[in-house]
């Protein structure tokens, strides 16, 4: 079981590397299509590496407000009502007598 876990596991971060690795070369693209960099001067290839950390700094940014956002957010369901409508039927229920 813990094989078939583990593969499972692994494909999922191979998959998740292949997406992370194609985002960035899109951005690559992007911005080398954008700016017209002809990456055989070295100026440009300077000026290609100051855009693409501007870019990847501003990704970092944006990932960390979504992820602040995403962790504020209220993800559980409201229990309180059907626990107080339960809680009666639960004590009732229960097994064995009272002592």
């Amino acid at each position: 079981m813990k094989v078939s876990s583990l593969h499972f596991m692994n494909r999922r971060a191979g998959l998740a590397g292949i997406l992370i690795v194609g985002f960035l070369i899109a951005g690559a693209l992007i911005i080398l299509s954008s700016y017209e960099y002809n990456l055989r001067n070295r100026d440009d290839v300077l000026s290609f590496a100051a855009q693409f950390g501007r870019w990847l700094l501003q990704v970092g940014k944006n990932t960390v407000k979504v992820v602040g956002y995403a962790v504020r957010m209220k993800w559980t369901p409201d229990i309180a009502q059907s626990n107080s409508s339960n809680s009666s039927t639960n004590h009732s229920n229960s097994a064995g007598g009272r002592k």
